[in-house]
């Protein structure tokens, strides 16, 4: 199944349980109106197989804003993150030459979400659609090393799981496809030297997607409470667009990025208001 038509049938089978009967109580365990704020760390491990590597731990923080509509049942959220750091560089020069180096990297993502609410007296069941950008500057710092600045633009399509035994404490999962609808990695190649000019090179629809799937333990208080959430993600892209440059001495160069992958581990904790 290719990853537009993955999309269409996800896409259906929101759409199905949203107009379902719904057959859950009236009473919802879900708060009306909540605000996250909390501090990450993350192993990040991105790689162009038999290219190159970068490897290392981030830290960053995060916050979302969540709103369930009791009339309609349905939930809107919002959420922001940013992780940075230094990670190791594993790769080679233009001519073979192997490099073992630092990059200084960074992070944002912000995305929004809507979704239905199916509840009952102690659990929630949350099918939501949205949209999503992903920002990643990434500068290698070698003398071959140049900056690198990619942006996705995906739609996350999934489901929240909520269970609340009782009153002193609540757990969940979160299970996600991201489909991308377009993205765009821009290569400083002129850090190099001036024989180099800038590139851009496009990610097309569909030519990518992402998987992600969290757990979370909360303990409630009586205004407030603690969250823990292990994570995990990952993303996995084809060959970008091909995009000619001129290089001084060298002539007329075709560049792209190849296929990659990243795998993210983390551990989010966060205090809910």
């Amino acid at each position: 199944m290719t990853h537009k038509n993955l999309f269409i049938a996800i896409g259906i089978i929101l759409l199905t349980g949203l107009n379902a009967r719904d057959s859950f109580s009236e009473e919802s365990v879900l708060p009306v109106i909540k605000t996250e704020l909390g501090l990450s760390g993350v192993y990040f491990n991105y790689e162009e197989p038999g290219l190159m590597k970068e490897t290392g731990a981030l830290a960053g923080v995060h916050g979302s804003f969540t709103a369930h509509v009791p009339q309609g049942r349905i939930m809107l959220r919002a959420e922001a993150e940013y992780f940075g750091g230094q990670l190791a560089y594993d790769g080679s020069y233009s001519d073979g030459t192997l490099l073992k180096a630092k990059s200084n990297d960074f992070l944002v993502g912000l995305r929004g979400m809507v979704g239905r609410d199916f509840v009952s007296d102690n659990y929630a069941v949350t099918p939501f659609i949205g949209m999503g950008w992903r920002y990643w500057n990434d500068k290698v710092q070698d003398s071959g090393g140049y900056e690198r600045r990619i942006q996705y633009i995906y739609s996350p399509i999934g489901v929240r799981w909520e269970i609340v035994p009782d009153d002193s404490w609540r757990y969940g999962f979160v299970a996600e496809y991201d489909f991308l609808w377009q993205g765009n990695v821009k290569s400083f190649l002129s850090d190099v030297g001036s024989a180099y000019s800038d590139i851009e090179n496009k990610q097309q629809m569909g030519s990518g997607y992402g998987i992600r799937f969290s757990n979370y333990y909360e303990i409630l208080f009586t205004s407030w409470s603690v969250k823990l959430e292990p994570f995990v993600r990952y993303w996995s892209f084809r060959d970008s667009e091909s995009t000619l440059s001129y290089v001084q001495g060298e002539g007329t160069l075709e560049f792209y990025e190849p296929e990659n992958r990243t795998f993210v581990a983390g551990l989010g904790i966060s205090a809910g208001f």
